[in-house]
């Protein structure tokens, strides 16, 4: 309890706010730097662009619409576009740095995994076995033209 109200007075001192409506006290977690932001887009772009973001497919569907909004690794981007993207984000939704930073931790093992490995942790389904069959979102943030070209193409066929 000490500890707690020593932490709190350290806060205000500093002036950062540590109370939450509740009135629990809590300590504030420092911003993360552009720095770091980048570092960890990276990881997002070479899951997004070598693995088809199939790590993501683990998250909620607003999980990865979170990350897509945030991190944004869909697009090739400067680091100025990147500094302007992160400060227009933060103006619009000041908590989604939040929301995606804790969608990225709970996949973050995932993103570090080597091919070898994420091969070795996929169950094969049995021939013949009853084993349950589980299906996962994956969120694409643009669409793939050239699949819905040949879906509209195959629905065209079979109407004729």
């Amino acid at each position: 309890m000490f500890l707690t109200h020593l932490l709190y007075l350290v806060d205000v001192l500093i002036g950062r706010s540590c109370k939450k409506p509740g009135g629990k006290l809590l300590v504030s977690m420092p911003r993360v730097t552009f720095a770091e932001y980048l570092k960890r887009r990276q990881l997002l772009v070479h899951e997004y662009e070598k693995h088809e973001a199939r790590a993501l497919m683990f998250l909620s569907t607003s999980q990865q619409w979170d990350l897509y909004g945030y991190f944004y690794p869909h697009r090739s981007l400067s680091d100025i576009q990147l500094r302007e993207r992160h400060r227009t984000c933060l103006q619009r939704d000041p908590s989604l740095p939040h929301r995606a930073g804790r969608a990225l931790k709970r996949i973050e093992p995932l993103l570090r995994l080597s091919d070898e490995q994420w091969i070795a942790g996929m169950t094969p389904l049995t021939q013949g076995g009853t084993k349950q069959v589980k299906v996962y979102p994956l969120v694409l943030p643009e669409p793939d033209y050239t699949k819905l070209a040949r879906a509209f193409i195959a629905l065209a066929r079979h109407r004729l």
